[in-house]
């Protein structure tokens, strides 16, 4: 385990020569008022409900009651996911009076569309990471950065969808600094591509969009990773470990491998969990609460603050 003031030492010399990117959980956004990844799991289920209600099948309405019931205590995941596949199987079929594309687009946008960046957002745009990547749906990291006068991270952001990717390629080649939405963006969503499971991000990023994958791949491979935002039990987290953890270690000489650092409270980080974590080749950084969190945050940029460069 690191503590932030050693954390700090360790990370400001990668941030001042360009070697540090962060990777942007949901926690960054709690403070913009919008839900953790569980929140988002069972308020996506809501609206798969919704959708379904009118459905005459029994097992359909079945589930929906089951989804519904505020005394069941369902893994959200397994909730989201089974409901996702029931509506998908529906608007294929074409058995549904609900409109499922405009309905999920109003929904995300009334989700993720009308937040604020909090500080939380304005420390990390204006910290010197070459890259932000994200797991998050919302804009705030690019709102964040239209506001603080960033023109280069506001100007810059992709996702995985097609017109995006030559650009992203270009920037990444030429080290631009830009941000990158790993799970696409709120707007323009449609069902097929929402990622709620490990599975849902092989079949739509890995194997719709090898381009992508690729980059990400290079990120990850070239740079040091900064974890933010991201509970300890976030299973995005556990999947993006693992696969830098094989990334990075089949070459012989592990001393020069990039690493991992993630922040974690401190209650959160138990023997059996670090001892994992560090096997997955990432080290914990603890907190006691998460007001430490803004506090590191803020020691980090003062160390390493974004560097201006001509557009």
């Amino acid at each position: 385990m690191i503590e932030i003031n050693e954390a700090v030492n360790r990370l400001a010399p990668l941030l001042q020569q360009e070697k540090l990117i962060a990777f942007v959980g949901s926690g960054v956004s709690r403070r913009s008022l919008l839900p953790d990844w569980d929140g988002f799991l069972k308020e996506f289920a809501k609206f798969c409900a919704i959708a379904l209600e009118q459905d005459d099948d029994p097992t359909i309405q079945a589930l929906v009651k089951d989804a519904l019931d505020a005394g069941a205590h369902h893994n959200p995941i397994h909730l989201a996911t089974v409901l996702k596949q029931t509506l998908v199987e529906r608007e294929k079929q074409d058995s549904l009076t609900f409109d499922i594309t405009s309905g999920l687009q109003e929904w995300f946008a009334k989700t993720f569309l009308n937040a604020k960046p909090n500080e939380l957002h304005n420390l990390i745009v204006r910290t010197n990471f070459p890259f932000l990547l994200t797991t998050n749906y919302d804009r705030l990291l690019e709102e964040a950065a239209r506001e603080c006068g960033i023109n280069e991270l506001y100007l810059r952001a992709f996702s995985f969808v097609e017109d995006h990717r030559k650009k992203l390629a270009a920037a990444v080649y030429n080290r631009s600094p830009c941000v990158i939405h790993i799970h696409g963006l709120a707007t323009g969503i449609v069902l097929e591509n929402v990622i709620l499971t490990a599975e849902d991000y092989i079949k739509i990023i890995k194997r719709r969009h090898h381009g992508f994958t690729f980059i990400i791949q290079q990120l990850l491979f070239n740079y040091h990773t900064l974890f933010l935002g991201y509970g300890a039990s976030d299973p995005h987290l556990e999947d993006l470990i693992e696969e830098l953890a094989f990334f990075r270690n089949f070459p012989d000489d592990h001393a020069r491998l990039p690493k991992s650092f993630l922040v974690v409270k401190r209650e959160k980080a138990r023997p059996i969990f670090e001892k994992y974590k560090k096997k997955m080749g990432t080290e914990l950084i603890v907190i006691d609460d998460y007001e430490q969190y803004q506090d590191f945050l803020k020691m980090l940029n003062a160390a390493a603050p974004r560097k201006v460069r001509e557009q």
